[in-house]
């Protein structure tokens, strides 16, 4: 299987969302189901990072990161944006 894949031509098509279009004309092609669950917790872990590693962030009290990271997972729908922004007011 290795030795195939690494002679054949492989095309990806991704999508973020169940499109019923796409989803109708690649039915009969191997498909990968990513689930929200998945999706969360590589979110999570990306949040984790970033609260541990950024300069204004690392030093924020860890109640104060969990209520940052319970709201950006709970409004994150399953959908990341790279790059990770976030705003600090220091005003």
């Amino acid at each position: 299987m290795v030795l195939r894949i690494t002679r054949d031509n492989i095309k990806v098509l991704a999508t973020s969302r169940p499109e019923c279009d796409i989803a109708e004309i690649f039915s009969e092609q191997p498909q990968l189901q990513i689930t929200d669950g998945i999706v969360k917790e590589d979110i999570a872990v990306h949040i984790n990072w970033i609260l541990t590693h950024d300069k204004k962030l690392k030093s924020l009290k860890l109640g104060f990161k969990s209520e940052i990271r319970e709201h950006l997972l709970s409004k994150s729908y399953g959908m990341y944006l790279d790059p990770f922004t976030m705003h600090i007011d220091d005003g």
